[in-house]
């Protein structure tokens, strides 16, 4: 079994959490419907 690995954004890609969640607010509809299309 491999060794127990922990992960996390560092300050700079902290920085990016607020910009990302809008884009993802203002986007998820489309990718949705996108994949939904897909399926």
């Amino acid at each position: 079994m491999p060794p127990r690995v922990e992960y996390s954004a560092t300050p700079l890609g902290q920085s990016l959490d607020e910009a990302l969640a809008a884009w993802g607010k203002a986007h998820g509809a489309a990718i949705e419907a996108r994949k939904a299309k897909v399926a």
